[in-house]
């Protein structure tokens, strides 16, 4: 047994935590959403995020209602079924040195659930299954100890999880969401309405909630609760994301979120980034285009070590970064450890203006500040940077690109693009951006699949999806499955100089939407837990 092995002993570390990834239908993806890592240096920042196990329109008001223990012995936030609905729980043990291969299952479980393959009280595998109908409601405790090897031998066993099952009774109340807020672009001094409309069997009342950026969710609005939301004299302060959660007896459906923007002002892509896994041996290759011309001073990471951080205890021990001209094949530069860099110390005090996290001294992660040359203004220029591993071992690395130049200069970024496998859960090919200025940006979002057949690309995925996601939220505000071969998108294509899609009944998914000014991610999934090689793309819209 090596000596970090026994310094760590199983379990017996912060970083080890209880994820349940929860289900109403087979057919929902289950998932833990790793949100970009972002400003909170905590290894708590791991959320398990609820998919399905209600309706699936009150997952958004279920923001951090999580299935995530963050210490031995504490009692998470309750999982939740309910009466003779579907039930369906994963329950793992992750961030401890070792992965569990086998656990010990106690307490009580509602009626209508077992555990698949359980043994007594002994389940080998890496995941307990929780399946099943509930027939009775009420609050239910089962305990959760992991063992890193097989029939609860090998190291593990003290540590022990709760975590709670909330039976809701049957509900009585037919509730259903008529009609959704559409998205409004108007101008200043304007008035912007809202409405949303549920039937019911019983009384329908109404709670319009706001998110903008900056805040840390959305906020109920203070004696909005009718069917109709009214926001007069539109100022720059009120671009956002509005919805409404309407509730009967005790249901609760939260409509789709609407978008308000403003036509006018001016804005820019201030930082992208993507993070993905980069297999062994392999590479992960972001790419972003700028346009412009003269030169463009540039912060360009390749994080690794750090994420561990934040719980990521599959990160990259040693990444490796190089910027490579699009269509080139010689690096125009390249970083290992980014205290090697010559402006080390530059680099460090304009990545903390930039609000990146700090790296630590003596840390493997990558970064550079450098400029990088562009032809004209006419013209705009494309870069891949690479991120490999020096230890040709696998692991998760983010990717971040910042502009440093707060006015954006006679140079802008205009997009990010990635290509590479998606996963489930810490695997999934995550890119962002972050819109800066006081005005509203049309993106063009394209997660491409089975089009990357046509290019000779293997292993691609058959059935991509796409969600545009508010930075540090749960919330969807733009999503699309097959694309659909609409004129608006080929017009999108053929204006930002996106490839085209020959077929218009592929499965690629793609959407145009327009977003005031904050951080947003995108998040690809396959359909049925789909994984595969996909390119994930955004493109800024220039206005015509």
């Amino acid at each position: 047994m090596s000596e970090l092995y026994q310094r760590w002993r199983w379990l017996h570390v912060p970083a080890a935590l209880l994820v349940v990834v929860l289900q109403r239908f087979p057919m929902l993806r289950a998932a833990v959403a790793w949100e970009s890592v972002a400003s909170v240096r905590t290894v708590s920042i791991l959320q398990g995020v609820l998919v399905g196990a209600m309706s699936m329109s009150e997952v958004h008001a279920q923001a951090g209602a999580t299935t995530l223990s963050p210490a031995p012995g504490q009692v998470g936030n309750p999982g939740r079924g309910v009466v003779g609905e579907p039930f369906q729980a994963a329950i793992a043990i992750i961030g401890a040195p070792v992965a569990a291969a086998s656990y010990q299952v106690t307490g009580t479980l509602p009626a209508g659930l077992v555990v698949e393959g359980l043994n007594n009280t002994i389940f080998n595998g890496v995941a307990v299954p929780i399946t099943g109908t509930p027939t009775e409601s009420g609050t239910f405790t089962v305990f959760i100890a992991g063992w890193n090897m097989p029939n609860l031998q090998g190291e593990g066993g003290n540590t022990v999880f709760d975590f709670n099952i909330e039976i809701e009774p049957a509900s009585t109340v037919n509730l259903q969401l008529a009609r959704s807020p559409e998205s409004i672009e108007t101008v200043v001094g304007s008035t912007a309405i809202f409405t949303a409309e549920a039937t019911s069997d019983e009384a329908v009342t109404y709670q319009w909630f706001r998110h903008r950026s900056g805040e840390p969710g959305p906020q109920a609005l203070v004696g909005e609760t009718t069917a109709t939301l009214t926001v007069s004299n539109v100022a720059a302060s009120d671009m956002g994301f509005y919805f409404s959660r309407v509730t009967s007896g005790d249901e609760s459906i939260d409509s789709s979120a609407a978008i308000l923007t403003l036509a006018g002002g001016s804005s820019r892509l201030a930082n992208l980034s993507t993070r993905g896994s980069v297999p062994a041996g392999g590479e992960l290759t972001p790419g972003f285009v700028l346009r412009g011309d003269g030169n463009k001073e540039l912060v360009i990471r390749a994080v690794g070590p750090e994420l561990a951080d934040f719980g990521v205890s599959t990160a990259m021990a040693d990444p490796a970064l190089a910027l490579v001209p699009l269509g080139g094949t010689t690096p125009s530069l390249t970083n290992d450890n980014w205290e090697d860099a010559a402006n080390a110390s530059q680099l460090a005090m304009i990545s903390a203006t930039l609000g990146a996290f700090p790296l630590d001294s003596g840390s493997r992660d990558a970064a550079v500040l450098n400029s990088v040359s562009l032809p004209n203004a006419a013209g705009s220029k494309g870069f891949t940077v690479q991120i490999t591993s020096t230890s040709d071992r696998a692991g998760i690395a983010l990717a971040e690109v910042y502009d440093p130049d707060v006015g954006g200069g006679s140079a802008q970024l205009t997009n990010i693009s990635a290509r590479g496998f998606s996963g489930l859960g810490a695997d999934v090919l995550a890119p962002g951006f972050v819109i800066e200025g006081d005005g509203a940006k049309t993106m063009l979002i394209r997660v491409v699949g089975p089009t990357l057949d046509g290019f000779g690309v293997p292993d691609t995925m058959i059935d991509p999806r796409l969600e545009v996601i508010p930075g540090g939220q749960t919330f969807v505000i733009a999503s699309n499955d097959n694309w659909g071969g609409t004129p608006a998108l080929k017009t999108a294509f053929q204006t930002t100089g996106a490839f085209a899609f020959d077929d218009d009944t592929s499965l690629d998914a793609a959407v145009v939407v327009r977003l005031p000014p904050g951080a947003y991610t995108v998040r690809p999934a396959g359909a049925n837990a789909g994984t595969g090689v996909i390119l994930v793309e955004a493109y800024e819209v220039l206005e015509q």
